[in-house]
Parts: C-alpha cells; sequence; structure tokens
C-alpha cells in the first residue's frame, strides 16, 4: 500500500513538473505510463491483500492440485495452444491463491512432464490431502464450437457437496457459462476418502474459451471462484470458522 502511494505521489509530481517545464521536461510518455501501470498494479495489489484478508484462514488445509496431462501427452490441442500448458498455468496460480488464505498446496507436477493415471492416484493416496483437483480444458467435436463454459465432474458420493459447490462459486461469478456438474467413473477421482474433482476449466476449440483461458487475469478470477467454492465447502461441513479470527 506504501509502495503504490509512493508511486502515485512521484507521478503527481512529474505530471507537475512536465507541466511547468514543457519544453525541457525530462519525462517521455512512456515513463508516464510505465509509472501509471505501477499505480495501479500496487493499487491492484493492495485491493487484492485487503480482500484476502477478510477471508476464513485455511490454515492446516492440504490442497492436492493436479495439472491434467502433460510431457508427451499435451491433452486437447487447437491452433499450437496446448491444454497441458493452460493447465500448468491454472494450477500454479490456484496453489498461489490457497497459499494465500494459509493452505499447503502440493502439485503433481511443476514442470512438463509425464504423469500416469496410477502414478497421480498414488501421490493422492500418500499426500492425503482434504480436497483433490484435477485441472483440464475441454473439448468439442469439430474444429472450433461456440460451446462454452465450466464442466465439473466428481465420482463418489462424498465428493458431491464439494462438486455443487465449486462449481456454483465458480459460475455464479458469471465469469462464465454454466455447463454444469456430472458424476463419472473418472480413474483419478478413485480416491474413496479424500474429496475429489475434475474441473474442466473451459472449451479448448471455442475461441472465445481459448482467449480468456490465455489471460492470466481471467485465470485468476476462475482461481479465486474456486477456492472460495471450497472454503464453503469447508464451512458447510463446519471444518472452519464463518470469520476469520
Amino acid at each position: 500500500m506504501l509502495s503504490a502511494l509512493r508511486s502515485l505521489l512521484l507521478l503527481v509530481a512529474l505530471a507537475s513538473s512536465a507541466f511547468a517545464e514543457e519544453a525541457q521536461t525530462a519525462i517521455s510518455t512512456k515513463q508516464v505510463e510505465n509509472l501509471s501501470h505501477q499505480v495501479n498494479s500496487g493499487i491492484s495489489a493492495a485491493i487484492r491483500f485487503m480482500r484476502i484478508s477478510l477471508k476464513p484462514r485455511l490454515d492446516g488445509k492440504i490442497v492436492l492440485i493436479d495439472a491434467g496431462h502433460g510431457g508427451q501427452d499435451a491433452g486437447a490441442c487447437r491452433l499450437g495452444i496446448r491444454e497441458k500448458d493452460i493447465t500448468l498455468r491454472l494450477a500454479k496460480q490456484l496453489k498461489q491463491v490457497f497459499e494465500e488464505r494459509g493452505a499447503t498446496v502440493y502439485l503433481t507436477r511443476h514442470t512438463d512432464k509425464d504423469l500416469e493415471l496410477e502414478q497421480i492416484c498414488q501421490i493422492v493416496d500418500k499426500i492425503k490431502p482434504h480436497v483433490f483437483l484435477s485441472l483440464h480444458v475441454n473439448s468439442s467435436p469439430g474444429q472450433e464450437t461456440k460451446v462454452s463454459g465450466l464442466q465439473t465432474f466428481f465420482r463418489t458420493d462424498h465428493s458431491r457437496m464439494l462438486a455443487h459447490t465449486v462449481h456454483s462459486s465458480v459460475v455464479g461469478r458469471g465469469i462464465c457459462e454454466d455447463r454444469r456438474v456430472f458424476s463419472g467413473h473418472l480413474w483419478v477421482l478413485r480416491s474413496p476418502t479424500v474429496p475429489s474433482l475434475l474441473i474442466e476449466s473451459g472449451y479448448i476449440n471455442c475461441r472465445f474459451d481459448r482467449k480468456r483461458l490465455l489471460d492470466s487475469r481471467y485465470r485468476l478470477k476462475l482461481c479465486d471462484g474456486i477456492a472460495d467454492g471450497v472454503t464453503l465447502y469447508w464451512q458447510k461441513k463446519g471444518f472452519l470458522r464463518k470469520k476469520r479470527p
């Protein structure tokens, strides 16, 4: 907050000097634009910090995030854009969002590497997280589609509430279309004890979704929605206080 204020004051001072000595100004338009960007970034960071401070703390909670596909398995692809790259970026952002709230977060992969489904399941069994989230990008038949939106899958009954709560948290923000929640016998969600979801974050062969998923600001909105949904789920189960202590 102080850094943003200092940048703002500096910008005002420089602008005043520029007007006073227009003929001899040492400030370029680019410098002013850069300072303006720094001010806006600082203010945004301060606002985000204040919002996070008002949310319930997740200290002691363990979250395992799977960035779908990887290595030789690129997943769905369109126009040179690969599912495995989007899921890894999304997973890293989601990790940061949960950590900001105090949770301990593990990723099944940090780099572009192959992981068999059985290996992922073994990681779940080893870490024993409080929730497991597998992130993917959807694709529909054909080269290009207008089908857009978020789809969420669960396998076992003990994951049903988590699925509906997280899904509603994201689509309720009005940032994406609602492609509903489904149950399915997905191998990666087989844990009988760990609430687990597979989230299809959008359609790679939809121009609208593809563009948004490449935008870190949009991915952050998705991550906030997912984290808020998981937090609300824990509150419903009585695992968290409703207000920050």
